[in-house]
């Protein structure tokens, strides 16, 4: 499971990866990474509104596609970020 708390996020090309294994290729999607630090930001706050527990980070694979999620089983958060 990523762990993109703890490292910082890296893009080179099209290729958004951090240091846990993470990589996504937003090739086209046309996504940069400050959206993606960006839609990070709004999911870690949407859920520290409603959960004190820190939720963590799933890659979600569904036939070619990956999402990003923030997850949290405490309170059944769910936020997918790209």
């Amino acid at each position: 499971m990523p762990t993109l708390s703890k490292n910082p996020l890296h893009q080179i090309h099209t290729v958004i990866f951090c240091a846990c294994g993470v990589r996504i290729d937003v090739q086209n999607d046309g996504l940069t990474l400050q959206h993606l630090k960006s839609e990070l930001h709004k999911g870690l706050k949407c859920h520290e509104q409603i959960c004190h527990v820190t939720p963590s980070f799933s890659l979600l694979h569904f036939m070619d596609n990956t999402n990003l999620a923030i997850i949290c089983g405490d309170c059944n958060f769910m936020y997918i970020v790209i």
